[in-house]
């Protein structure tokens, strides 16, 4: 972890404890603490990812849209948080190519917000990138909830963030062996399912386009258990 990382999660923790109403983050302990990982999210605001980055305990890296990186201090920000140019509306092999690499390390993190771009709140249809992503890599993905960061619309609240925002982790899961790449109806159906196990994690009222209950036929939790798929 860089110094101007580390130094721009600590400053963010303070800043969250100073000024909003309540910052709480829930469930840390289901975060691995090893291996390649895909942080899957909803998205409401631009400060988001600092966020993440402060909430959760491993260094973690984002694909944001190219348009950012044009302003300058921005860009400086951006790069401290491990940010990947992604240009959006098209394929980006190259940024493809960039998440691929950091999950083929051993403990490589990647944080992909499904939706593509910000809501307003409620959970929009997602894209199936994040679902190509999670067959080519086979790393651990791990559903997060974000609520409370609607308001802060520009980037540089991460210096005044206020209201009462919380951090949710789920459990870790993986996708069901024999899924195909080039197959629409199961890219479409792991997609669905991630965005399942985020509505899950959120208030019904943000739910959304995923506000509705679904099996889990594509994917399934990471450690056994009785009562969840």
């Amino acid at each position: 972890m860089s110094l101007l990382n580390k130094a721009c999660n600590i400053g963010l923790r303070q800043t969250l404890k100073i000024f909003t109403t309540s910052y709480r983050v829930e469930n840390l302990t289901n975060v691995p603490k090893k291996n390649p990982l895909i942080i899957v999210s909803n998205h409401l605001a631009n400060i988001d990812p600092g966020i993440l980055s402060a909430s959760i305990n491993r260094r973690l890296y984002f694909a944001a849209k190219s348009e950012l990186f044009k302003n300058p201090i921005i860009k400086i920000l951006l790069n401290s948080y491990g940010a990947i140019p992604l240009r959006r509306g098209k394929a980006d092999l190259n940024a493809f190519k960039s998440i691929l690499k950091i999950l083929s390390k051993p403990n490589g993190t990647m944080v992909i917000f499904p939706e593509g771009h910000r809501s307003k709140g409620n959970l929009l249809k997602a894209k199936t990138g994040i679902a190509k992503i999670a067959l080519h890599s086979q790393a651990t993905l791990l559903p997060v909830s974000i609520t409370g960061t609607n308001h802060l619309t520009s980037v540089f609240r991460v210096l005044k963030p206020t209201g009462s925002i919380k951090i949710k982790c789920g459990k870790p899961f993986i996708l069901k062996k024999g899924l195909s790449y080039n197959n629409k109806s199961e890219l479409e159906g792991v997609t669905s399912e991630i965005m399942f196990r985020i509505a899950n994690l959120l208030p019904q009222d943000y739910r959304g386009f995923y506000n509705k209950e679904n099996k889990f036929e594509f994917t399934k939790n990471l450690y056994n258990s009785n009562k969840e798929n």
